[in-house]
């Protein structure tokens, strides 16, 4: 008997030798008949997957008059930086009426079985045009930036809130009220919040940055929200108050405004018009300002003043570039009570009754959400009508 323990491990007794040499041939031929058989199975039967199940997803394309654009076919449109990322949120991630086909190969006859699924979701409104609009979009180094129309088209009317008819012939009369929520983009839940517990005529105002901000668009949009962009400007305490990347700064050439301004234009398609980020020290330079509000103005958009600094010159630059201009007149959670931002939404009551329309700002908090929600369900019984900011802009040209 051998002593397997002192066997050296390369070597090979004679018996094992031989014992290897001859069962070797048989268990390759055996090995090939198996690999032959299985190859012969996947070519007779065209099912690479050997007879698993497997699905095909169907979502239907947008409208073609709304879907397409001026881009080759071969060469797809460049996306915003935000829209690059492969990941799904799960929260958003919603489509209206796909269907799923589930294919299982090899039934009782042999045949490929098909099993389609409508799966749930919701059709987007009638006045609902999904962005980008290839009337309103030009190709840039960031992406694709907002443009007026060869035929007139402005991003500010085309993606606009438009009200139900009827109920806006019944409420014209009333003293308006547009809430902007801003600061969106930057926590999930919290934009998934403020699409889904908000009135849809509340206008919500993404910062250009984040993840998955043109998914969260489009679910705002579909909802009936409008969509603003929030453009980060100087404070005074720049830079130990800083706004976050790309912000416009008064000591930057135009040019170097101009392209900084048009990167936060790609970031997502689909806003009306665009809104100030903080920004006291900016707003209040109108050498520095005032191309910024021309380009705004040029690209068929609307600019919003959220009302923080009284030193601004928006107003009165708007007005001289004849830009579509609103402004607020109350941050509504300056003080994130509950007491406080009731008292300041009976305040915007006021000033609606007294002049017709008011604009107020909050920030996306989830306290502000819920007063602004129980605030808004009962509105029209008090005399007043909540409406998009659209609907207050003033001296913004009709096509």
């Amino acid at each position: 008997m051998s002593n397997d323990l002192y066997t050296p491990l390369t070597r090979k007794t004679p018996q094992q030798g031989r014992g290897f040499r001859v069962g070797l041939i048989p268990a390759l031929s055996l090995s090939g008949l198996v690999l032959g058989g299985l190859g012969a199975f996947v070519f007779l039967s065209n099912d690479p997957l050997g007879g698993e199940p497997y699905i095909v997803a169907a979502v239907p394309p947008r409208p073609a008059e709304t879907a397409k654009t001026d881009m080759p076919a071969d060469k797809p449109a460049e996306q915003p930086f935000a829209a690059t990322t492969a990941e799904v949120d799960p929260a958003l991630d919603r489509v209206g009426h796909p269907t799923v086909s589930i294919l299982t190969p090899g039934g009782e006859d042999g045949q490929m079985q098909v099993k389609t699924i409508t799966l749930p979701g919701e059709a987007p409104p009638p006045s609902y045009i999904p962005a980008p609009d290839a009337r309103v979009i030009e190709k840039s180094r960031y992406g694709l930036l907002p443009k007026i129309g060869p035929d007139g088209s402005r991003s500010s009317k085309l993606y606009a809130h438009v009200a139900d008819p009827e109920e806006a012939v019944v409420t014209a009369k009333l003293p308006k009220i547009a809430i902007i929520m801003g600061g969106l983009g930057l926590s999930q839940s919290g934009t998934a919040d403020a699409i889904t517990k908000l009135p849809p005529q509340v206008t919500l105002a993404f910062a250009p940055y984040g993840t998955f901000l043109q998914k969260q668009v489009d679910k705002a949009r579909e909802q009936g929200h409008e969509v603003m962009l929030q453009i980060p400007m100087e404070p005074f305490d720049y830079p130990s108050n800083d706004p976050g990347p790309q912000t416009l700064l008064s000591t930057l050439s135009r040019e170097q405004n101009l392209d900084r301004m048009h990167w936060c234009f790609s970031r997502f398609s689909g806003y009306t018009g665009v809104v100030n980020y903080l920004g006291a020290k900016f707003t209040a330079n109108g050498a520095a300002l005032r191309p910024m509000m021309q380009d705004v103005r040029d690209r068929g958009l609307t600019f919003v003043d959220d009302g923080s600094s009284p030193r601004t010159v928006t107003e009165s630059l708007a007005a001289d570039l004849k830009l579509g201009y609103a402004k607020s007149q109350l941050t509504l959670d300056v003080v994130p009570a509950p007491d406080k931002i009731d008292e300041a939404l009976g305040v915007l009551e006021a000033q609606a009754r007294d002049k017709g329309s008011a604009i107020g700002y909050a920030s996306a908090l989830p306290l502000s959400m819920e007063r602004i929600a129980k605030w808004a369900k009962d509105l029209e019984n008090r005399g007043f009508v909540l409406v998009p900011v659209s609907a207050v802009v003033s001296g913004e040209p009709n096509s």
